[in-house]
Formats: structure tokens, C-alpha cells, sequence
């Protein structure tokens, strides 16, 4: 009974793992298409969250500013624009 049973665990560890590398493999792919690259030279638009206008309202201005060429890469979510 008690060979039955660490064969059986051994087994459950196997598949497990299996099912644990599985589960990793495809998240990671999913992961990987949601986070863009961003490349030198790149066209990119700029969130206008923290940007202040004239206009009367935020809510009738617009969400994004501009196209801006990305000059150099600072990290992974930062980059330096080549600006107007």
C-alpha cells in the first residue's frame, strides 16, 4: 500500500510540473503580446493626461498628442522623443 502510493505521488509530482510549465508557457506568450517594444526611430502618440491646454474642458480634449520619433531608449516604459 505504501509503494502504491509514493508511485502515486511520484506520478501526481510528474504532472504537476508538466501542467506548471504548461500554464508558464502560455502566459508568458500572453504576456508578450500585450507589452509593446518600442525601437529607436519609432513613431509614437504621447497619453495627454498630465499635459495642461487651453482648452475649456479635459473631457472635449484630446486623449493623445502628436507623433513624435523616439530619440533614444531610457528603459523599458521610458523613452526619450525627439520633440518639435
Amino acid at each position: 500500500m505504501v509503494e502504491t502510493l509514493e508511485a502515486m505521488r511520484s506520478v501526481m509530482r510528474e504532472y504537476m510540473e508538466a501542467a506548471q510549465c504548461r500554464v508558464l508557457k502560455y502566459f508568458n506568450q500572453k504576456l508578450a503580446e500585450k507589452e509593446p517594444t518600442f525601437r529607436v526611430r519609432d513613431w509614437v502618440m504621447v497619453n495627454a493626461k498630465n499635459i495642461k491646454t487651453k482648452h475649456p474642458t479635459k473631457k472635449l480634449d484630446y486623449k493623445l498628442r502628436g507623433k513624435f520619433r523616439i530619440k533614444r531608449l531610457i528603459g523599458m516604459n521610458a523613452c526619450e522623443l525627439q520633440l518639435l
